[in-house]
């Protein structure tokens, strides 16, 4: 049985912990990413593209394509409520860390999830994929697929179509090597425990929130191992070693200001972290 091994960055606060303690992935909503593109390709305009630099038979079928607008106008809807589950294809990236692991602040989350899980209707999963990127990754698509088409059933390609319009961004976020679980909606999904294989501590965890997620992961009888980064032998690079770091800093104070940000984020329910 093969099984989608993937790393998710995530910084230590109350939505992280909830998580782990009740055993649930977060899929997160269009509107809740930090990419205003991400999710939100206008379809129309790639065919139009697509349109322009095609001629003869393809021509043909990209037009026919574009006078299907009621099922593309469904799929841009349905989009708005689909959820995605972003992950990352290393634990020791250290861009990924500073951006999405609270600088280095945070943990880094290892899963391995079954096929045969992500297959499963009753979880209400399109797949998983990784995300592509490209300056018009969509009108390429449409003008590698067009021939694929079948006019009096063309479900599969309209589900290809969403699956790529929800795994797509700009170019200028290829470093971050994006892999993505696609769900029907977005919100909780509860997941087998022995899904997460590791919990890693960021060069900076401090004791306070290596603790928390420690009790965290013995509240939900998790065995998933801890571990810590620490710099390798390379100028800037990373390494992942067993266990608690030993140098883990003291927690910092934060000033009157910083808590009650973060006591109006938890109160407004705005989990920008995912």
């Amino acid at each position: 049985m093969t099984s989608l091994v993937a790393f998710k960055y995530r910084k230590v606060n109350e939505f992280l912990i909830d998580s782990l303690r009740n055993n649930y992935i977060y899929f997160s909503n269009p509107k809740q990413l930090n990419d205003p593109f991400d999710c939100r390709v206008d379809i129309q305009a790639a065919l139009q593209a697509a349109l322009k630099v095609s001629d003869g038979e393809k021509a043909e079928i990209l037009t026919a394509i574009a006078s299907a607008r009621p099922l593309f106008d469904q799929i841009q809807a349905d989009m708005t409520h689909f959820g995605v589950f972003s992950l990352a294809k290393s634990p020791t990236n250290s861009v990924m860390w500073s951006h999405y692991g609270n600088e280095h602040r945070g943990i880094c989350l290892a899963y391995s999830i079954p096929d045969d899980f992500i297959n499963d209707p009753l979880n209400k999963l399109l797949g998983r994929a990784p995300v592509s990127y490209g300056d018009e990754p969509i009108t390429e698509w449409l003008l590698e697929n067009a021939e694929t088409v079948d006019f009096e059933d063309p479900r599969d390609f309209a589900i290809g179509l969403l699956k790529k319009v929800l795994t797509v961004k700009a170019s200028d976020w290829k470093y971050e090597i994006e892999y993505r679980l696609i769900r029907t909606e977005s919100g909780q999904l509860e997941i087998p425990a022995e899904y997460l294989t590791q919990v890693c501590c960021g060069l900076l965890t401090n004791k306070k929130d290596v603790a928390r997620v420690k009790d965290a992961l013995q509240y939900s009888k998790s065995g998933a191992s801890i571990a810590h980064i620490t710099r390798s032998k390379l100028n800037f690079g990373l390494e992942i070693k067993p266990g608690v770091n030993p140098d883990a800093p003291e927690p910092e104070k934060i000033g009157c200001i910083e808590w009650l940000q973060e006591k109006w984020r938890s109160r407004k329910g705005r989990p920008t972290y995912h």
